[in-house]
């Protein structure tokens, strides 16, 4: 461990701040030199390893400047999911980011800090996959499904990201130095004179963001400390009273707004505003001040990377606008702090409890959902304003325990006049009649009101009450001052919706592509909150959707796959190999399974999962039972009863089981339906011990109809019996630990390996062993193995020269392959089979840089990711070597020596067949000479039937007709499949081979014309007055003159005067159009006409109007304002209100319309029965 130069000048091993140090010893509690006892041990642990690096802004942050977030972060976050949709269709592209993102969380660049405070991001081990990506150069293995699986997980990972964060600052561990003013900060990687909003998470309010000016002078004031890497130095006072952090590991994220065109001038200048204050917090007061007015001047200043942050940051903790400070609250011990006398198992619970229910999460969430659901609530449209004021009205009338003044200000907090303020937002609701809940204008305007006033109720909410108590979760692991849960439950209660992007982000579904939805919906992040948050989420959604299809299409559809991936490795290995891994391969898959059972046991959230359980044997009948809930019971009991860590599991004790009371009054999803009580001989309750359920009764063989008999008659049920304390199952549970076995496995393989076998092992480990079981043989256990635990190895046979064997060839693929032509090639995945997925598809690069198709991948070898350029020579395929025995036609892979030789011609031979480990090994054999085929392929799967009982026959090998070979000679580029997918042609670093075989394309045929008749452009042209299409209506106009002059020149028509009208059916060849431009007019012919949606006054208006011209549509009009009183009816705010005899004048439905050309009808008949010089003869009228 580096020491400073300090310890030699003062003779001590170590100097260690106050601040870092843990623990009450009460030598440890002033300030000096500290000589320690003969056998005393100074344990100094390091929490955090200072290093620069990047860390995400989260939704805690991006709500504290909503305006920045809306026009700086989010276009930042969007980019970079844009970025994401070339990836994402791109394996080789996605292997290349895995690997950029290792190196970056290797170097400590990438460190990510979620909302409630959470570190992780880190990476202090090797990451196998990645290294062996590094090797993988040419991208061949990003396809293989184990690696393809942990890269799918790393890109969902990384749509998480852009939807929530998106975005890093600069990244440091705090460390305090007395040399820097309340305003300065030195960080040696930030620019000289920079201004910085710096914070650590989480942030409980916007008043925890502090400011400072990065002093690079700091170096010639302390060098030894300036040279320290990965730290930002901050005077301890701002650290304590703004940050509200000390320097125990704390990170500080890091927003540098602006940049001082002349920092020593501007330094000066703040020191100078400054001077004439002595106290800390009037220091720090002034330069914000000074500081806030230079940045709206903005004269002294170059722009830096988070300009409107620091802005919106700047006039956010202005004394005029910033909510009060939180401060951290005295540490109260805990128990076993204080006392030496506490009983160790209640001492372990009760710590456990701690660490099991720390309220960091809770209390984080709660204070995001109300700040997004204020924000929500000023920014829903306005068609939505009444009916949500409707239902936060309707909630806010039924709040209970309102907290009070006195109550707040007790806690430390301002008076916020909560019933009043919520007391007149349901006044509010109530001043709009149900009657007039509808969407007029003034409606809309008193509704704003009501929403307002919710969204500051929220507001200052999450701003005090709640980021006090985030503040107080903070401590809660150092701390027995827990958070007040009256508090929180009302802060619960005020949210008036579920906030669907906290409450889904850490669901498997979200950004999938592999799981889905519970409910059958998309896999996208939902949000339903209309604030920058929830609009930036729905922005990357629609990104993801958009290539959501073409990600799912590049999966290639195969029956097995790692049979292809497989022939990377040589086939080496003998049954000493196999026997050294087989029974490590099965550990791993055992600790596998385990995991998968583990963790789908945790999506349950079982209680006996996440607390202690206990058992209760009978000491009659020996039945067992388990009750849970053992923590709410603990804190249900008062502090002098006996507890459950009391019990001991060797005495027998009396215990009562009764109907929970609780659900019978409230059915609540998931509580029990029995209590468990200790009690005395005298059956007096002790202590409720928890609850139990159906199925563990039943499970002890209780019956439990007698069960229930027995407590309706008597209350309860007693019994006599043992108790055995367990920790919760979630410790059986727990992935980590299984996790944790997987990896011991891996290493004792590793160790097990001797370095000069490790290939003949990689094989071992990469086929799997020979056993007939094919769940065994073909697992893909052994081929995940071998990525984790031999990358090296693996590594050295990737970009070996191979041969694809190409199906579906095309005519142009067997032209090249009857030339035996070298030119490069593209690997594409275009063509598709049914529900299989893509099919790799390579295709010729010509010179000017088309492609043309040759065919599709067969399995017989890995597959290149698509978009990989080669170079190859393109043959007919050879076939395996057919020998006729016996009258029976058998096949037999060749060996090595034979694979490249060739064509065979028939050749008449004796056969020796002899079984060897891998197969049966064929020998033809020609007077004194031997030679060996290969190995016979079996007729039957387990093998039985391979050997033929005749060995006189011949044998052949011949070309195959519809298959042909890519013999590789080397990757040349890649070229990105997003380029591919929109058709950007190819350019080469190299020039191509021009002397390809001639491509006779088919010529193109000239598109196909439509010869509209008469009645056809009739139908067209009344479509398009009615919809206002000017455009149309002009051609149509010009067709028909065409059509009609051609009609005219007709043999026929000559000697004939010109016709008004022509025939339905003619048309002309002369006259035609595209097909596109007839698929339009037949869309628009097709669409519904617009529709106007009529107010009650209007269907008046137009029934007395026809009234009184007799018109024949008063019984339409009648319809019609029946229909428009039932949809009146059945609108929400009617519900439980009596039928109204007339509606308001103003009110429309959108499932009442009328066209377009019927309203102007009616409108014109309402003209005419107006006109008031208009003589109506209504019997003249009537005959």
């Amino acid at each position: 461990m580096k020491t400073s130069s300090w310890c030699e000048r003062l003779g001590v091993a170590a100097i260690v701040s106050k601040n870092c140090i843990k623990g009450n010893g009460v030598d440890l509690d002033t300030v000096g030199i500290l000589e320690l006892n003969k056998g005393s041990t100074l344990w100094i642990g390091r929490k955090e390893v200072a290093a620069w690096g990047e860390q995400s802004i989260g939704m805690q942050v991006k709500i504290c400047i909503p305006s920045a977030t809306e026009r700086e972060l989010n276009p930042l976050a969007l980019a970079k999911a844009g970025q994401l949709t070339e990836i994402a269709v791109d394996p080789y592209l996605l292997g290349q980011k895995y690997i950029a993102d290792d190196r970056r969380k290797k170097s400590n660049l990438a460190i990510v800090i979620d909302d409630n405070g959470e570190v992780s991001g880190q990476v202090k081990q090797k990451d196998a996959l990645a290294d062996l990506l590094a090797l993988d150069v040419n991208g061949e293995l990003t396809q293989m499904p184990t690696i393809q699986r942990r890269l799918t997980e790393a890109l969902r990972t990384s749509w998480i990201d852009a939807a929530t964060s998106g975005v890093e600052v600069p990244s440091a561990v705090a460390q305090h130095h007395g040399k820097l003013d309340v305003w300065e900060i030195c960080n040696r990687q930030l620019p000289h004179g920079a201004v910085v909003a710096f914070y650590r998470s989480p942030v409980p309010n916007v008043s925890a963001f502090a400011f400072g000016i990065n002093n690079l002078d700091f170096k010639d004031v302390d060098p030894e400390s300036f040279d320290k890497r990965g730290v930002v130095y901050v005077n301890p006072w701002t650290a304590k009273e703004i940050a509200i952090s000390d320097f125990d590991g704390d990170r500080f994220g890091q927003f540098v707004g602006y940049v001082a065109k002349d920092p020593p001038a501007f330094i000066g200048q703040m020191r100078e505003v400054v001077s004439a204050y002595h106290s800390p917090s009037r220091r720090y007061e002034a330069f914000h001040a000074a500081m806030a007015q230079s940045i709206e001047l903005g004269t002294d200043f170059e722009r830096g990377t988070f300009p409107l942050s620091v802005n919106e940051l700047a006039v956010a903790t202005s004394l005029e606008h910033r909510p009060q400070q939180i401060k951290k609250a005295t540490k109260k011990p805990h128990r076993w702090e204080r006392s030496q006398n506490q009983p160790i198992s209640e001492a372990i619970f009760t710590a456990w409890t701690k660490v099991a229910a720390n309220p960091i999460s809770k209390v984080a969430n709660l204070g995001m959902n109300l700040q997004m659901l204020a924000a929500n609530a000023m920014n829903i449209p306005a068609n939505e304003k009444a009916a949500l004021l409707h239902k936060i009205g309707t909630a806010f009338e039924k709040l209970k325990a309102i907290p009070s003044n006195d109550v707040l200000i007790n806690a430390g907090l301002p008076a916020l006049d909560l019933q009043a303020r919520i007391d007149r937002v349901t006044a509010i609701n109530r001043s709009i009649s149900p009657l007039e809940r509808i969407t007029s204008q003034p409606q809309i305007e008193i509704a704003t009101t009501g929403l307002a006033q919710v969204a500051t109720i929220l507001k200052d909410y999450a701003e005090y009450p709640v980021a006090s108590q985030l503040q107080v979760a903070v401590d809660s692991l150092k701390s027995s001052n827990g958070i007040n849960e009256d508090l929180f439950k009302f802060g619960q209660a005020l949210c008036y919706q579920k906030n669907e992007v906290r409450s889904e982000l850490k669901a498997d579904w979200v950004y999938s592509t592999d799981k889905s939805h519970s409910q059958g919906l998309s896999t996208v992040l939902p949000a339903n909150t209309y604030e920058p948050i929830g609009d930036h989420v729905r922005a990357v959604n629609d990104i993801f959707e958009s290539v959501l299809q073409a990600q799912r299409d590049i999966k290639i559809g195969r029956e097995d796959l790692n049979a292809a991936f497989r022939q990377i490795v040589p086939l080496t290995h003998d049954s000493q190999e196999s026997a050294l891994v087989d029974g490590y391969v099965s550990q791993y898959r055992a600790a596998r399974d385990n995991l998968s059972v583990a963790a789908a046991r945790q999506n349950e959230r079982r209680f006996e999962d996440k607390q202690p359980t206990l058992t209760i044997t009978s000491a009659n009948s020996g039945k067992t039972f388990e009750v849970h809930r053992t923590i709410q019971a603990q804190n249900k009991n008062t502090v002098n009863k006996n507890r459950v860590w009391e019990l001991e599991p060797s005495r027998v004790y009396q215990f009562s089981i009764e109907a929970n009371p609780t659900v019978r009054a409230t059915p609540t999803a998931g509580a029990d339906p029995y209590l468990v009580n200790l009690i005395d001989a005298q059956d007096n309750k002790i202590a409720i011990l928890g609850s139990t359920t159906y199925e563990m009764l039943e499970q002890g063989n209780f019956e439990i109809a007698k069960l229930d008999a027995a407590m309706e008659q008597r209350g309860s049920v007693k019994l006599q019996g043992r108790v055995e304390l367990h920790p919760p199952r979630m410790m059986i549970n727990d992935t980590d630990r299984h996790k944790a076995v997987m990896t011991q496995v891996l290493a004792n393989l590793k160790a097990a390996i001797p370095p000069e076998r490790e290939d003949a092992a990689l094989s071992a480990i990469w086929y799997g062993n020979q056993s007939t079981d094919r769940r065994v043989r073909n697992s893909s256990a052994g081929m995940s193995i071998a990525t984790k635990i031999l990358p090296d190895r693996l590594g050295a046979y990737l970009g070996v020269k191979r041969t694809l064997d190409l199906g579906h060839v095309t005519e142009y693929g067997g032209i090249l392959a009857d030339s035996n032509t070298t030119l490069d090639l593209r690997i594409d995945n275009l063509i598709k089979k049914e529900g299989a997925g893509a099919i790799p598809m390579v295709s010729a690069i010509l010179p000017d840089g088309s492609t043309v198709e040759l065919g599709g991948i067969l399995k017989s070898a890995p597959p290149p990711p698509p978009g990989s350029i080669i170079a190859g020579t393109v043959t007919r395929k050879v076939r395996d070597i057919d020998i006729v025995v016996g009258g029976e036609k058998r096949k037999v892979v060749p060996t090595a020596e034979l694979a490249h030789v060739g064509l065979i011609e028939p050749t008449s031979a004796t056969f020796a067949f002899e079984v060897r480990d891998r197969g049966v090994e064929v020998r033809a054999i020609h007077g004194d000479s031997t030679t060996v085929l290969g190995t016979l392929v079996p007729k039957a799967r387990d093998g039985t039937d391979t050997i033929p009982i005749a060995n006189e026959g011949s044998f052949e090998r011949t070309l195959h007709t519809h298959q042909i070979e890519v013999h590789v000679r080397e990757f040349v580029a890649h070229q990105s499949v997003s380029d591919i997918l929109s058709g950007e042609p190819i350019v080469l670093p190299r020039e191509t081979n021009s002397n390809l075989p001639p491509l006779h394309r088919p010529e193109s045929s000239p598109p196909e014309r439509y010869l509209p008749n008469r009645a056809e452009i009739v139908g067209w042209y009344k479509a398009a007055v009615a919809t206002n299409n000017a455009d149309d209506t002009q051609y149509l106009i010009q067709i028909g003159q065409q059509l009609k002059t051609a009609y005219m020149d007709e043999l026929f028509m000559q000697d004939r005067s010109p016709v008004e009208t022509l025939p339905d059916d003619y048309h002309s060849a002369t006259v035609s159009m595209s097909m596109t431009d007839k698929q339009r007019l037949d869309s628009m012919r097709d669409r519904p006409s617009p529709s106007y949606y009529p107010t009650r006054a209007d269907v008046v208006k137009w029934y007395k109007a026809a009234v009184k011209v007799n018109a024949p549509d008063t019984q339409y009009l009648m319809d019609l304002g029946t229909q428009l009183k039932t949809a009146y009816s059945n609108e929400p705010w009617m519900q439980g209100y009596s039928t109204v005899e007339r509606l308001p004048d103003e009110y429309q439905n959108s499932a009442v319309s009328v066209s377009m050309e019927d309203k102007q009808r009616l409108d014109s008949m309402s003209i005419r029965a107006n006109e008031p010089s208009q003589q109506i003869d209504r019997t003249s009228r009537g005959r």
